[in-house]
């Protein structure tokens, strides 16, 4: 009935996903992504506008850095965000949704452009770049620090 179309980088049928605060098993068939877990969601294929990879809190350390988030966007307005998915799925997940001809958008930073951004934040005063990279815990400390030179008035709201 459903016909496999791709395994993980272990050899599994599966690959390790959360949808939310649910672990489960993400499918990638033929027609169809199948989300397994306590509350199964299907995804047809035809369904989708978009697929968007993205990389959240990269900024974070190793932990973050060794996974990514899809964002599957519906033509009919759903959006399903599965996170915590192992950084080696992403090239074989982005060559089978290329495949099925699904519009993807990659929003993920490379490990050396990574490097190279930080790297260029050490060089000069413009943090514009890193906040690219910044995760929304730092976004108010940055603002912070980039307010008047006259303490009294920044206090009171950091």
């Amino acid at each position: 009935m459903f016909q496999l179309h791709l395994l993980s980088r272990e050899g599994h049928p599966g690959i390790k996903a959360n949808l939310k605060a649910i672990q489960g098993d993400l499918f990638m068939l033929e027609k169809y992504i199948f989300f397994v877990s306590k509350q199964p969601s299907l995804v047809e294929l035809s369904d989708i506008h978009q697929v968007v990879f993205s990389r959240v809190g990269a900024s974070m350390g190793a932990a973050a850095a060794r996974t990514f988030d899809i964002k599957i966007v519906t033509k009919s307005g759903m959006e399903y965000i599965f996170t915590s998915i192992n950084k080696e799925e992403h090239e074989p997940t982005e060559a089978y949704l290329r495949d099925k001809k699904v519009k993807i958008k990659n929003e993920m930073v490379p490990d050396a452009d990574l490097l190279l951004a930080a790297a260029a934040g050490d060089l000069d005063d413009d943090d514009d770049d890193m906040q690219s990279v910044s995760s929304d815990d730092d976004v108010p400390r940055i603002k912070a620090s980039r307010g008047d030179d006259d303490d009294s008035e920044t206090d009171g709201g950091f």
